[in-house]
């Protein structure tokens, strides 16, 4: 497979310096869009906005009551947060900015320089830290293989485990877990649902006696 450079190479080559400057923006754009920077016990709670395409939103994924310190590359002087209820914006220095996560939900953060040029576009998904899950199912049923995935407020258990009980346990322990939730400013209780497979079915074992009769005796 050709590297991208060079297939850009090729393709001027073959139609001009027009297809060259298009395959150029194209691959701008694509290096520009960063992975999703995810906020949870063990993830780093400062990102830094190079400011190279501010068109190309960057995706912050946060657990709830989570904070994550935003640096940017030139003085702000506007934040506009589309839905505080979801995340919220603290300005501590012209060129450092806070965003605490409030509840479930997405929301989009623009920040501004004095021109009014924009400086950084944010997405920025809140939900529950599951890793937080993930590790009381592993410490609890160590011989299991449980996956948690979250769906806005409904946690879904697949995997393997041992035997019904630890299914039961399982989902028990995700029911206390999620408990209730704040989306939007309202108090909304989490669902669970359990597709986990008994990898050792429960077996009942029956004991038969077969007693022989003779007519003539009776």
């Amino acid at each position: 497979m050709l590297a991208p450079l060079m297939r850009i190479a090729v393709l001027a080559a073959r139609l001009g310096a027009p297809a060259l400057a298009l395959a150029l923006a194209i691959l701008a754009a694509s290096a520009a869009r960063a992975a999703p920077v995810s906020v949870g016990d063990d993830a780093p709670t400062t990102i830094r906005v190079t400011g190279a395409n501010p068109a190309v939103p960057e995706r912050i994924n946060l657990g709830i009551g989570k904070s994550i310190i935003v640096d940017l590359p030139r003085d702000a002087k506007e934040v506009f947060v589309a839905n505080p209820k979801v995340a919220n914006a603290v300005v501590r220095s012209t060129r450092k900015v806070f965003l605490i996560a409030m509840s479930d939900g997405a929301t989009s953060v623009f920040i501004m320089d004095a021109q009014g040029a924009q400086i950084a576009n944010l997405e920025i998904l809140v939900g529950r830290d599951m890793n937080k899950l993930r590790r009381t199912l592993k410490v609890a049923m160590p011989n299991s293989a449980i996956t948690v995935t979250a769906v806005d407020t409904t946690v879904i258990l697949t995997g393997e485990v041992n035997s019904a009980l630890e299914a039961q346990q399982a989902t028990d322990i995700a029911k206390g877990f999620i408990g209730h939730a704040d989306v939007g400013g309202k108090d909304v209780s989490g669902d669970v649902i359990n597709s986990l497979t008994v990898r050792a079915k429960d077996q009942v074992m029956v004991k038969v006696t077969i007693a022989e009769i003779r007519r003539d005796i009776i």
